[in-house]
């Protein structure tokens, strides 16, 4: 299964969405459709659904999964809330970064 490499442990379903969702590039959106509520301005009041760490998306980012092959591998997020520091330094990304409507609290 796709989500033992997962670097956290105790993976949210958030999380494991996302992991599960790379290889194919798959849409990963955790926003709840209402623009106000999914404004990230209000991001302090996000739950626990909308919230992934760092830590997955950097893994991912850097390589952790290869991608399917016939898609394009790709971290595309909307809604979430990305806790702690995302650490890239003297990474190399060769995969879609899509994050949109999202906040990083560090």
């Amino acid at each position: 299964m796709a989500e033992e490499g997962l670097p956290v442990e105790n993976p949210r379903a958030s999380e494991r969405r996302l992991w599960e969702a790379f290889a194919r590039g798959t849409f990963v959106d955790l926003r709840s459709g209402d623009p106000g509520t999914d404004d990230p301005a209000r991001a302090h009041g996000w739950g626990e659904s909308r919230r992934v760490r760092a830590e997955v998306v950097a893994a991912l980012l850097l390589g952790a999964v290869a991608p399917s092959a016939g898609h394009v591998a790709g971290v595309r997020l909307a809604g979430a809330v990305v806790e702690g520091r995302l650490n890239l330094r003297h990474g190399v990304i060769s995969c879609v970064a899509e994050l949109t409507d999202c906040c990083f609290l560090d």
